[in-house]
């Protein structure tokens, strides 16, 4: 996370090369109750996305075109829309990466305003436009929301 923090084309480079972000976002999915490590790649995405230069949107293009992120993005807010659309009542939720699923969504949304390739691979992939940011601003909308 360090690394990425200093934007160094040179790490963005590394990162891209040595697929680093496909293999962190496939741990991601695999542990879904494993907050510690959610967190921790939701963190090392952050600073990938805010780091300066033109590398960064090459790198996060090849995550969601190659690495298959935005896919698995429409397809984890497919299950989430079915299980919510079914109201089943569980003890327990779905998965417990959700909450940075959403986070992370908001910032490819925002992301996606600044780099064209990037806004280009969200739009092409089918369920991003439909499917993920209606439940995006759904709870955006939520979070807006006063208590009590």
């Amino acid at each position: 996370i360090t690394l990425a923090r200093t934007g160094s084309a040179a790490v963005m480079e590394a990162l891209n090369r040595e697929q680093l972000l496909p293999r962190c976002m496939e741990l991601f999915f695999r542990h879904p109750w494993n907050s510690l490590l959610h967190t921790s790649i939701k963190q090392l995405f952050t600073e990938v996305l805010s780091a300066p230069g033109p590398e960064r949107a090459e790198l996060v293009a090849n995550l969601l075109a190659e690495g298959g992120l935005a896919k698995r993005l429409v397809a984890e807010y497919s299950a989430e829309r079915s299980a919510k659309e079914a109201d089943v009542r569980h003890r327990h939720a779905r998965v417990g990466y959700m909450g940075h699923l959403h986070a992370m969504c908001q910032e490819l949304r925002d992301f996606g305003a600044k780099a064209p390739q990037c806004s280009a691979a969200l739009e092409a992939t089918a369920g991003w436009s439909d499917v993920v940011l209606p439940m995006v601003e759904e709870r955006l909308g939520k979070y807006a929301e006063e208590l009590g």
